[in-house]
């Protein structure tokens, strides 16, 4: 094994083998990197979907719950101002 890499054939050989090797680990890292990323934008797409339908179901909530605080402010006012003519008329 000593012969072959003091030689510079043997030498230039195993040095293009260990580029080789270690580009070939770089680009495995890289591929396995962007793996996670991109896994991790679809979890946060998922998440965002989700998300929105929550607030979508909680924004219709909200709109029946103020319809119905308007239709009870309506009643109150109404009787409000039953309650102020009936006094006006009592003073008068």
């Amino acid at each position: 094994m000593k012969k072959a890499f003091n030689s510079k054939k043997g030498g230039r050989y195993f040095s293009k083998n260990i580029i080789k090797e270690h580009k070939n680990i770089a680009l495995k890292i890289v591929q396995f990197q962007l793996d996670l990323l991109l896994e991790g934008q679809e979890i946060n797409q998922k998440e965002l979907r989700l998300g929105f339908i929550v607030l979508t179901k909680q924004n219709q909530e909200l709109v029946e719950l103020n319809k119905q605080l308007t239709q009870q402010l309506e009643t109150v006012v109404k009787e409000s101002n039953k309650t102020r003519t009936g006094r006006k008329k009592t003073r008068k």
